[in-house]
């Protein structure tokens, strides 16, 4: 079975609280394109910005074949977590997707914020995905006997050490 592994160098979802009603926030969005006739069964990794994975927030999906999905990242982790959406100081780090089938990624990260007005982006960056290519392990049997290089040491197990007779 093949692998496909696909990683952003950095993603972030974080807000803070300024006065009363004021949040100022920062979010990531992804979207994956499974260009495929069949579907694709796709796992998303988070690692914090040391590279330590975040095991409560490992998620696994099947995606329909040539569908498109945009997620946001403070929507996947408050599925399993519900207060994550409302905590403030949130999380960032880098992002690993791994897909039985090759896919299209792209990414954006955002900061603005929230008034009772409405919602307001002021910046916006695009994060990159880059394919990481997976080595395909043959595991067939070892053809003939292992060559063991000569190290030498034959001799020192014929020598007599001082006082052995």
């Amino acid at each position: 079975m093949s692998s496909f592994k696909y990683v952003t160098p950095y993603w972030c979802d974080s807000q803070d609280v300024y006065g009363e009603g004021i949040k100022i926030y920062t979010g990531t969005t992804f979207c994956i394109l499974n260009y495929n006739n069949v579907r694709a069964d796709i796992k998303i990794h988070f690692y914090d910005e040391v590279g330590t994975i975040y095991s409560d927030m490992e998620i696994g999906m099947l995606t329909h074949a040539n569908s498109v999905l945009s997620l946001r990242i403070i929507d996947i982790i408050s599925e399993k977590n519900p207060s994550y959406r409302v905590s403030t100081n949130l999380r960032a780090g880098s992002l690993r997707i791994i897909s039985d089938v090759p896919l299209v990624i792209s990414g954006k990260m955002y900061n603005g914020k929230t008034t009772s007005a409405g919602t307001e982006d002021l910046n916006v960056w695009s994060i990159p995905f880059e394919e990481v290519k997976v080595e395909e392990l043959d595991f067939g049997k070892i053809g003939g006997p292992i060559p063991f290089p000569n190290n030498g040491f034959g001799q020192y197990d014929k020598r007599k050490r001082p006082g052995n007779k």
